[in-house]
């Protein structure tokens, strides 16, 4: 558990380097604002730089869901969702 506490921390490093608010609700899991963003497509460009920095740098694959913070747990549920479907 000490690893995973570890590699978490330096999760959250990430995502910080990239967001200045982020809000860590459990060990793996954040939400993040990009409602400075210019456009979704933006939104979702950095999203992607992110995924792609956490694999390079530790070696994991990252889930990230887009939506208004209003529907955040609606976005935590697609993001399980997709994940759910890529097993099959």
């Amino acid at each position: 558990m000490e690893r995973y506490a570890e590699v978490s921390a330096h999760v959250m490093e990430t995502l910080r380097r990239f967001i200045f608010l982020v809000e860590q609700v459990s060990i793996d899991e954040a939400y993040f604002d990009l409602s400075s963003c210019e456009s979704y497509t933006f939104a979702e460009e950095i999203c992607r730089k992110i995924k792609a920095t956490i694999r390079q740098e530790e070696r994991l694959t990252a889930s990230v869901g887009i939506g208004p913070k209003t529907e955040a747990e609606l976005t935590k549920i697609g993001v399980k969702t997709i994940k759910t479907m890529r097993r099959f």
